[in-house]
């Protein structure tokens, strides 16, 4: 029956809860709170937070591409897609069984843009100055 049957949803959130490179799902309901864990295969996970300088200072609405091998992944920072909830400020992402990230390109609401050249160690978590990079 999936997500029916839960009661009045207030907002809900995709995160990487457990660290385990897939997204989970938090819901608030009015009467609680609901965290559908994702439990499929797990693989090695990396997140990327933003401090900006010239643009705001989270990075919100900025574009962020990891790639990793042949593969680019891509993330924008939001900062609420949900009635009464908001988004992690910052990107997760899923890189299966690789150690290590290759590139790291953020795409700034400033236009500023930051390259990052791996490798960059998976199961971890990196903080990018805007204009750092450059």
């Amino acid at each position: 029956t999936g997500t029916s049957g839960m009661g009045n949803s207030r907002g809900s959130i995709w995160f990487d809860y457990d660290e385990d490179g897939d997204m989970d799902w938090l819901i608030a309901n009015s009467s609680g709170v609901i965290l559908l864990r994702n439990d499929g295969p797990t693989g090695n996970y990396f997140s990327v937070k933003l401090a900006g300088v010239v643009s705001n200072s989270y990075g919100v609405g900025a574009r962020i591409e990891v790639t990793v091998g042949n593969r680019t992944m891509i993330r924008y920072l939001q900062a609420g897609s949900s009635f009464a909830s908001a988004e992690e400020l910052e990107a997760a992402f899923g890189i299966g069984e690789a150690d290590s990230i290759d590139q790291i390109v953020v795409k700034w609401p400033s236009g500023i843009v930051d390259t990052l050249r791996g490798p960059i160690s998976a199961n971890s978590q990196l903080l990018i100055a805007e204009g750092d990079y450059q």
